[in-house]
């Protein structure tokens, strides 16, 4: 007889929710991982290290500033990314804001067929990636012999017809 496994129930530390940060994750793991090289070299590294982060988790997901009563060296730290923080905020933001917008603009469909009266125009297509290179490159080799002195025989003779 088989015996069904039952599923664990997930521990508290899972089920959590995760602090919001307004900055990008490879932003926020690259500051803990400043702040960590950095707490390694004070003598009382570990707890300065725990007040460090909880400061700047603090400031990155709600805003809040340090207050006075921090640890001097937790808060020389703090000070010292603040700058950096906050331009990574702003430019969370303006990424998020274009995202948004871009979202926007691909719900509502444009149509892709123009109407006049009553025949209906297809706009021609527009050539792809690979045309698009080629045409660019066959106009710069025309316009680099155009330059090129004319007792060279040009290669881009050839290719003109």
């Amino acid at each position: 007889m088989k015996t069904k496994r039952l599923s664990t129930v997930k521990s508290a530390t899972h089920s959590a929710p995760k602090p919001t940060l307004r900055v990008s994750k490879n932003f926020h793991a690259n500051i803990i991982e400043r702040v960590t090289a950095t707490c390694k070299l004070l003598p009382d590294g570990d707890t300065v290290k725990d007040v460090a982060i909880t400061l700047i988790n603090s400031y990155i997901s709600v805003g809040n500033l340090p207050a006075k009563d921090c640890r001097k060296e937790a808060v020389m730290i703090f000070t010292l990314l603040k700058s950096e923080i906050d331009k990574a905020i702003s430019r969370s933001q303006t990424a998020r804001n274009r995202a948004s917008q871009k979202k926007s603009k691909t719900d509502t469909p444009e149509p892709t067929i123009e109407t006049v009266g009553n025949d209906e125009i297809e706009p021609e297509p527009r050539p792809n990636r690979r045309q698009r290179r080629l045409q660019e490159q066959a106009q710069k080799r025309l316009n680099r012999c155009r330059i090129k002195p004319l007792y060279r025989p040009s290669p881009c003779l050839e290719f003109t017809s």
